[in-house]
């Protein structure tokens, strides 16, 4: 497991390694080379979020 994180001063501060210096929509790491993503605490840094569809009917 590896984290990317923007920020120096969070890079420095994190709790384990590797964290490399990237973003989401820009990870420093080749096409494929991962079998998965998860995306933690970021809802409010993206831009422009437009609400979801509202709900109609069932669960």
């Amino acid at each position: 497991m590896l984290a990317v994180e923007t920020s120096a001063a969070m890079r420095e501060r994190a709790m384990f390694q590797p964290v490399l210096a990237g973003a989401a929509d820009d990870i420093p790491l080749p096409d494929t080379s991962l079998d998965g993503v998860w995306l933690s605490t970021v809802i409010h840094h993206v831009p422009d979020l437009e609400p979801p569809p509202a709900r109609s009917g069932g669960c």
